[in-house]
């Protein structure tokens, strides 16, 4: 994709660090952004932000290791802007202590978690044939 304008990025944990990093780039590169994350607060900051920018964005507030809620997102994402073309699978966890199985309550956040995500993330957006049109 050359062309940057117009399109749309989806990024989870884009809310802080990197991902707000990422919406602010996007954004000034002329990409509308749907701007994921589960903390009220980096929301509002990320709001704020973005809106000072002059940034077309949505928020969505999503816990990704939530199956119902990927799917929500999905068709929030897409009731705003139509058509996702760049997918930023960026939220992440930190964990300080060695990571055991189950270490997290089972929720899969920590090794192989980030591929059951994207999984997810696909199955819904491919179901709206949204990422089969990007591809």
């Amino acid at each position: 994709m050359r062309d940057l304008s117009g399109k749309v990025a989806f990024i989870t944990g884009g809310a802080s660090g990197i991902g707000l990093g990422m919406a602010k780039a996007f954004s000034r590169a002329g990409m509308k952004v749907v701007v994921v994350d589960f903390r009220d607060d980096h929301l509002a900051a990320a709001e704020e932000t973005l809106a000072r920018g002059g940034a077309e964005f949505h928020l969505v507030k999503l816990d990704v290791v939530g199956r119902a809620a990927w799917s929500r997102a999905a068709d929030e994402a897409e009731r705003v802007f139509s058509r996702i073309h760049v997918l930023c699978n960026n939220a992440g966890v930190g964990v300080l202590t060695p990571h055991r199985p189950g270490h997290l309550g089972g929720r899969g956040l920590v090794a192989g978690g980030q591929s059951r995500r994207r999984h997810q993330w696909c199955h819904h957006c491919s179901a709206a044939n949204s990422c089969a049109r990007a591809m």
